[in-house]
């Protein structure tokens, strides 16, 4: 949470993984906090498959690996994936991960073009979310926002709820939020010059890819 990328990667690598399995899970969030998604996958992959299935942990596990597939665009894994986790949410109980797996389902549909599959799964997503204390609830928030531009299209409406959404994130301190919101109208404007701050402005290679 800090930055301190480096010093955590080296304080994981010391302690044996066979003894304590959740080292792989700690791995796999460094490399999120860093963009790099595929290298999070493995670490996810093997952790998932050596704690008890179906637990809490593992399904926290299988939400950040359908965040990781979606991020280098494998829908249709990410989709089957999201798919089992929201059954088993539900069916569990697991209140805040159900609503988890539906918002990024609807960023599955959105990546589709199926504008109104995401719109259902958001919005079950807002209500699953809507009693949670956690970020949980503003990620389903601005992706229905997202939603809602690419359905509209670039206008002075659009503009508006971009704006409000920007509010959101620095009152929230969410710098990433800030980011999206940069690239989502980069991708709608077709403005050179955020297209060039997006890229030049982040410290992470693998963002620029």
């Amino acid at each position: 949470r800090i930055g301190a990328f480096l010093e955590a990667w080296q304080i994981l690598s010391s302690i044996d993984r066979r003894c304590n399995p959740q080292i792989l899970l700690y791995k796999a969030f460094v490399n999120i906090s860093q963009w790099q998604y595929r290298a999070a996958i493995p670490l996810l992959r093997d952790y998932i498959g050596c704690i008890e299935k179906g637990s809490y942990q593992q399904t926290i596990a299988r939400i950040n690996l359908s965040a990781c597939l979606i991020f280098w665009e494998e829908t249709h894994e990410a989709e089957e994936l999201l798919s089992e986790i929201i059954a088993d949410t539900k069916r569990s109980d697991y209140k805040v991960l159900y609503g988890n797996a539906n918002e990024l389902s609807g960023q599955v549909a959105i990546l589709k073009g199926e504008y109104s599959k995401a719109k259902e799964f958001l919005g079950i997503a807002q209500v699953a979310l809507s009693e949670s204390q956690n970020i949980s609830a503003f990620f389903a928030e601005k992706w229905q926002t997202i939603l809602e531009i690419k359905i509209r299209g670039w206008n002075e409406q659009s503009q508006r709820q971009l704006s409000h959404l920007r509010c959101r994130a620095i009152e929230l301190k969410h710098w990433e939020t800030l980011r999206d919101c940069d690239y989502a109208e980069a991708l709608m404007s077709h403005k050179e010059e955020l297209v060039r701050k997006l890229y030049f402005g982040t410290p992470f290679k693998e963002y620029r890819q």
